[in-house]
């Protein structure tokens, strides 16, 4: 490969994390580059190996892959997921331990590296590695597009055509700014949400810090026969109230989405139901 100019030598890395991104609250400054939001399995490539998102396991990824990987990329960090479009969640992570719709349909999908560069150099640099005038050069190690956009109205837009072709939101990158290996403001998460009305059928004690007061609360959906546990979302007023107050009542779930098990991923609580009178 062709020296660019990559101030990296590999190795483990953290993987920079992102903040919430909360529409009428979260201050931009612009321009922000912005990119699909993908549900797949956080895949850290260390010049060597693939490790998970912790840091702490290897992942075992298809040889189709790892034979990209080392070709053209030892020695260079990249920052990405194990993703096939589509699918859900569960099926991912299920082909990404070789179950279920096999292996064979996933990619690994680039989309940032860690070097201290601003995002618009290093993405400059993985087109340079991943594109040939524009056209993907590789099958199953392929760049996560990106837009430059410089108002509130382009990131709706990108909101929306994003979610509507199946991804799970948007990332909003600053520019200027290296790769940071923590969670940062600087990379910003927008994630499309769901809501149900759901029927409290208990509360479990809460531990720990709630201690002595409600945990969660376990409910069913009002209108499908759906149950979870709802552990976040509480104010320290509401963990206080009593149990009594709580079974029976009707609330709003807010969630990711539904999983194969039509059951609400990361479930909270968003209050109170308003009542259908």
């Amino acid at each position: 490969m062709a020296d660019i100019g990559i101030c990296t030598t590999g190795g483990p890395f953290k993987p920079m994390l992102a903040k919430v991104y909360t529409p009428g609250e979260t201050m931009l400054r612009w321009p922000v580059a912005v990119q699909p939001k993908y549900d797949g399995v956080r895949a850290l490539w260390d010049g060597e190996q693939v490790r998970s998102r912790s840091g702490k396991d290897t992942l075992v990824v298809p040889g189709e892959i790892m034979e990209v990987l080392r070709r053209e990329f030892k020695g260079i960090a990249l920052d990405g997921e194990l993703y096939i479009h589509d699918v859900g969640f569960e099926a991912v992570v299920s082909a990404a331990r070789g179950g279920g719709m096999g292996a064979s349909a996933l990619r690994y999908v680039v989309f940032d590296m860690p070097t201290s560069e601003g995002f618009e150099d290093r993405v400059t640099h993985l087109q340079e590695m991943l594109l040939d005038e524009g056209v993907a050069k590789f099958d199953r190690v392929v760049l996560a597009p990106w837009e430059l956009i410089a108002r509130q109205h382009d990131l709706d837009w990108w909101m929306e055509h994003w979610t509507q072709a199946g991804y799970e939101g948007i990332m909003i990158r600053a520019l200027g700014v290296g790769y940071e290996e923590r969670r940062t403001s600087q990379l910003l998460k927008w994630k499309r949400t769901l809501s149900a009305r759901a029927i409290v059928t208990a509360i479990e004690p809460g531990k720990g810090k709630h201690k002595g007061r409600m945990g969660a609360l376990w409910v069913r959906g009002e209108a499908a026969p759906w149950v979870c546990k709802i552990g976040t979302g509480f104010s320290d007023a509401e963990r206080e109230r009593s149990a009594a107050s709580w079974v029976g009542a009707t609330v709003t779930v807010a969630f990711q989405e539904f999983s194969a098990y039509n059951v609400p991923r990361f479930p909270r609580y968003a209050g109170m139901a308003e009542s259908d009178e």
